[in-house]
C-alpha cells in the first residue's frame, strides 16, 4: 500500500500500523475471518478500455431490429493493450472480465413493448436486459437511460460486443452521442478482473 494509509512516513499504532507494507494488498478467506497482506504477483495484464459513442444513430431498431454496435463509431476514452475496435472488445489473456454498458436512447413510443440487451461473447451471450421501456421513459422525447454489468468468462482471443432492440413499434429509436462538454451518453466500458 501506499498514500495515506500504507506510506513508511505515516505508519502509527493501531489500525494503521497493522495495515501491511507497500507493494501488498489485503486478501481475505471469507467473512469473520482474518485478514492478510500478500504481496501483489508480478506479471499481471492490464487491460482495460472505454469508449463512447461519438456519433447519434438515428432509427436503428423499434421494429425488432437487433442493433449491433459494431456498426457505430465509438470515440476512445482510454484502451490499455489496444483491445478495442470497430466496437468490438478482443480479450488479450484468458480470464474474467467485468463489461458495463450505458444505454441512453429517445424517440420511445408506447408501442414498443420490449427491449433486449445482449453482450455477445464467444463463449455465449449474455441477456442482461429485457423490459418494457415505455414503462420506464421520461420526457417529450421519451428519453431511457439504463446500464447493463456482465462478468463474462473470456478466453484469449474471444471476442465480445454489444446488441439491443427494441420491439413491437417503429423503426425510430435513436441512440444519443456524446454531448456537449465531454459528456458521454452511450459507452461500453470493460477490464480483465481475474486471470
Amino acid at each position: 500500500m501506499s498514500g495515506i494509509v500504507g506510506g513508511s512516513n505515516n505508519r502509527g499504532s493501531g489500525l494503521i500500523a497493522n495495515l501491511g507494507t507497500d507493494g501488498q494488498v489485503m486478501t481475505s478467506a471469507g467473512l469473520g475471518l482474518r485478514q492478510v497482506y500478500e504481496a501483489v504477483s508480478s506479471g499481471g495484464t492490464t487491460t482495460g478500455f472505454a469508449v463512447g459513442l461519438s456519433t447519434a444513430l438515428t432509427n436503428v431498431t423499434g421494429d425488432g431490429t437487433q442493433y449491433s454496435w459494431t456498426a457505430a463509431t465509438f470515440g476512445e476514452l482510454y484502451d490499455a493493450g489496444s483491445n478495442f475496435a470497430s466496437g468490438t472488445f478482443t480479450a488479450p489473456v484468458t480470464g474474467k472480465y467485468i463489461f458495463v454498458v450505458h444505454f441512453y436512447t429517445n424517440s420511445i413510443t408506447s408501442a414498443h413493448t420490449m427491449c433486449q440487451t445482449q453482450l455477445t461473447t464467444s463463449n455465449r451471450t449474455y441477456t442482461s436486459s429485457k423490459f418494457n421501456p415505455y414503462n420506464f421513459a421520461t420526457g417529450t422525447g421519451s428519453d431511457l437511460g439504463f446500464q447493463d454489468t456482465i462478468i463474462a468468462d473470456m478466453d484469449a482471443c474471444d471476442t465480445a460486443y454489444i446488441t439491443a432492440k427494441f420491439e413491437n413499434g417503429a423503426k425510430s429509436v435513436d441512440y444519443y452521442s456524446s454531448g456537449s462538454a465531454g459528456t458521454t451518453y452511450n459507452y461500453f466500458i470493460g477490464a480483465l478482473v481475474h486471470e
